[in-house]
């Protein structure tokens, strides 16, 4: 269950920081 949570918590940062990085060239 560890790995899948992880793995969750990192495709969930690079989707937090991809939106911030479209945020900031718009």
């Amino acid at each position: 269950i560890s790995p899948n949570i992880e793995l969750g918590d990192q495709f969930h940062f690079c989707l937090k920081t991809f939106s911030n990085e479209l945020t900031h060239l718009a």
